[in-house]
């Protein structure tokens, strides 16, 4: 028998001598390749032991409460059962896994505990935790705002050597753009210009990925995070069907506070911290002494006084950390904001925060006291009926031009984002260390696992073999858009423009993995390099979509016209929005998950999110010689503790991926579901580059057991920074020029002088472009060789290529 140690928040707990411990482990079952799993146990015993009892502070008994040194003030409390805590598993004291206890009950004996049942989970379920339903708007975007105004806008429409993380898409929430007619919905005329306050923002998801890691103390990890197919993707930020500017939202700051009626008993002013506090008010004279006195009122009055008059402002009420309500006002004026009534265990920490349609200033002062009716004549206020009157004196603050993103972000919990998200570039997360997790795109996290052969651990003679319960059709959809172009596709191909669906000849049902967000069809305008969108429906009225994703792609030229508020300006060059994202110049990706045809490049793209993403996978998934096997084995220790659920493991003479283990920790025996592998073990990489002289990003991930790499050339005048990593990054190399770059034969009519999107080229019947006879593409090998932990060494190449 193993000894198993589990930790509660760095605390070891005593256990049973003889208690099993199972876990299940699996991270994307064959029951559902949409979702993303992770480890849990069933539910096992732990003794009541008087260390244990301390650890969950006598949860079984719910009269007691504990004094706690370590929170604000020393306050009473007890262990609270709806909060799971951080936990960790060890096997004979070596680490195995990270993640969450959750305690389930007490079991008692004869009217005393003798037990705790409790419950282990993975890290991804406690980042599912974390997030519970929390929407986008709650998450703190504060470092993602800027100033709003039209040169800001104008500027995150057109600089392409900028790296905004917020920018602003021609997409058209009003009216029908068009570039000819000369009328008022013309943009490429002074009638038909577009207006700054047209348009929404569109915030990169990298960025949102960032805030929300900072929001809830967590960090995301991986190098396609850096990857220009995730940090070129944006999330429109639009939720209304007109934009309506509102500042960022500010703390009213404190100044100072004096006591009208002598210091306060049962509330207090922080001057620090910006809040009011308050507690049940006692009847310390009256019969009955020391109960609440249920007459009284804890009210709070704010006086806003602002220098512009004609701007409306909210002032944001926030109770105990949480968002209670918001109160409207305009001009100078006085509103109550807070009108409580006294009553048992009352007990409220108030901060207050207040933002503007539009820039200005403010001052405000507050009035916080306790007050009662008189019941005779119960008028408000009535001076002779207050008590514990604070006033308080407010710092005279600046309401920025900033955009706050939060009133703009698409009505959305923060866990239909990220999973939406993993689901369109089928990535899986899984946690590395306690609020640490790493994201890869499924089948890159499957190339860096090791192979183990546990042959001779494993029970031969109770070996299953089943048919893979596989599906007759998957269908891959986004949410069906009400955008008048997107009507028009689905009419004409009875489909919602970017959908596939894949079928196979099996006996089964179907499966349909849905993305929570819109896929706006563009519109590009004939003859030009302009591309907008509609947020219209089909009788050209505003509607609110919903979320939907976008790639940037790369700096085009135009001419349209533009007002900052200001003046008028033309847009010479753009970055355009749509499905397609180009990569170093050669490469297009799309977010469709069908190869329908670009409505920028206008012709079918078919590195869509399916064929890059799930193809891979699927395929193997229901190659006709596939099996899922049920084994049992005894695993020693050294395999145990190391084996990821992306290794692979050798049985005899075939490899598997896992699709599910089940390991008792006290035993070792391990029972697995596997999957035959087809797959290249390591999938070749590749990456394209322009024929020019550049430097282009290499991702370089470190698999399981590798302690260091080396990446290495012979092609002379390429430069690798840097040349040695210990942890996944990404790496910069830089390339000489292509000698002989791919030049297309242009016909005799062709004009030269002509940018090359315009000449007209030799092509094929298969509407291929003729190149010359001495082009040829340069293929620089990058020698990566990877030093195990334990001193092994394996070696495989990155292809960088130049046409």
């Amino acid at each position: 028998m193993r000894k198993v140690q589990i930790y509660i928040e760095g605390v070891m707990l005593d256990l049973f001598n003889d208690e099993q411990v199972n876990l299940n482990s699996t991270v994307q079952n064959i029951s559902d390749i949409s979702k993303i799993f992770t480890d849990f146990s069933q539910s096992f015993h732990i003794p009541a032991t008087k260390h244990n009892n301390k650890v969950f502070q006598h949860w079984y008994n719910s009269d007691l409460e504990f004094y706690d040194p370590t929170s604000a003030g020393g306050t009473l409390s007890s262990y609270d059962v709806n909060i799971r805590k951080d936990a960790r598993l060890e096997l004979n004291l070596t680490a195995f896994r990270t993640g969450k206890i959750q305690l389930e009950k007490a079991n008692l004996k004869d009217g005393k505990v003798d037990s705790y049942s409790v419950t282990f989970y993975g890290d991804v379920t406690s980042l599912k935790d974390k997030f519970a339903e929390d929407m986008l708007s709650d998450v703190d975007m504060t470092s993602i705002s800027h100033t709003y105004n039209g040169t800001e806008v104008y500027n995150r429409i057109t600089d392409h050597t900028t790296d905004y993380d917020v920018r602003y898409p021609l997409i058209s929430s009003s009216r029908y753009w068009t570039n000819t007619g000369g009328g008022t919905d013309d943009i490429t005329v002074t009638n038909g210009r577009i207006v700054y306050t047209e348009l929404f923002p569109a915030v990169k998801i990298k960025k949102l990925f960032d805030v929300i890691a900072t929001h809830y103390g967590v960090s995301f990890n991986g190098n396609f995070l850096a990857n220009e197919r995730f940090t070129k993707c944006f999330l429109w930020a639009k939720n209304a069907k007109d934009f309506q500017f509102i500042t960022a939202e500010q703390v009213i700051n404190f100044n100072s506070v004096t006591y009208a009626s002598g210091t306060p008993v049962y509330s207090t002013i922080d001057l620090t911290n910006d809040t009011i506090s308050y507690t049940e008010l006692l009847d310390t004279t009256a019969p009955g002494y020391g109960q609440v006195f249920v007459p009284y009122y804890y009210f709070i009055d704010t006086n806003i006084q602002v220098s512009d008059t004609s701007i409306d402002y909210y002032i944001d009420v926030y109770k105990n950390g949480t968002f209670s309500h918001t109160v409207q006002g305009i001009s100078n004026n006085t509103y109550n904001v807070i009108q409580d009534i006294n009553s048992p265990g009352l007990n409220e920490q108030v901060q207050l925060k207040i933002r503007a349609a539009n820039t200005m200033s403010i001052q405000a002062s507050i009035r916080a006291y306790w007050f009662a009716p008189n019941v005779a004549s119960p008028t408000y206020p009535a001076s002779t009926f207050e008590k514990e009157i604070s006033n308080i004196s407010c710092l005279t603050q600046n309401l920025t031009g900033n955009v706050d993103l939060t009133t703009l972000v698409p009505e959305m919990k923060v866990s239909d984002f990220f999973s939406g998200v993993l689901k369109a570039f089928n990535l899986t997360c899984y946690g590395t260390d306690i609020d640490t997790f790493q994201i890869e795109p499924l089948d890159d996290w499957y190339s860096l696992g090791e192979i183990y052969d546990i042959t001779e651990y494993t029970d031969v003679a109770s070996i299953d073999v089943s048919r893979v319960p596989l599906y007759n059709k998957i269908a891959f959809k986004y949410q069906e858009s009400e955008s008048v172009i997107n009507k028009q596709f689905k009419a004409l191909f009875y489909r919602e423009y970017g959908n596939t669906e894949q079928s196979f000849t099996y006996d089964g049902g179907e499966f349909t993995i849905e993305l929570p967000f819109e896929n706006l069809m563009g519109q590009k305008f004939t003859g030009t390099d302009l591309q907008v969108a509609y947020a219209l429906d089909e009788n050209l009225s505003p509607y609110t979509p919903k979320p939907c994703l976008m790639y940037m792609y790369t700096n085009q030229t135009t001419s349209v016209k533009f007002y900052n508020g200001t003046g008028e300006q033309t847009i010479t060059n753009y970055l355009p929005f749509g499905q397609e994202v180009n990569i170093n110049g050669q490469t297009d990706f799309s977010l469709n998950f069908s190869a329908d045809r670009s409505t920028f490049s206008l012709a079918p793209n078919y590195n869509n999110l399916y064929a890059t993403y799930y193809e891979s996978y699927l395929l193997n998934l229901f190659n006709v010689r596939n099996r899922l096997v049920s084994v049992k084995t005894q695993l020693p220790l050294s395999i145990l503790t190391k084996l990821e659920l992306n290794d692979r493991v050798v049985i005899r003479d075939k490899r598997y991926v896992i699709n599910e283990m089940k390991s008792n920790l006290n035993t070792g025996e391990v029972s697995f579901t596997l999957l035959l592998d087809f797959r290249e073990v390591r999938i070749p990489i590749v990456v394209p580059t322009n024929p020019g002289a550049n430097c282009v990003d290499v991702p370089i991930n470190l698999g399981n057991g590798v302690c260091s790499v080396n990446i290495a050339t012979l092609t002379a005048g390429v430069t690798i920074t840097p040349s040695t990593v210990t942890s996944s990054q990404v790496i910069s190399v830089c390339v000489p020029a292509n000698a002989t770059p791919q030049t297309k034969i242009v016909t005799e009519e062709s004009n030269s002088l002509l940018p090359p999107i315009l000449r007209k080229y030799v092509v094929t019947e298969a509407f291929e472009n003729v190149i010359t006879e001495n082009s040829s593409q340069q293929s620089i090998a990058l020698t990566v060789t990877e030093t195990y932990c334990n001193g092994a060494v394996n070696d495989y190449t990155i292809y960088i290529t130049q046409p």
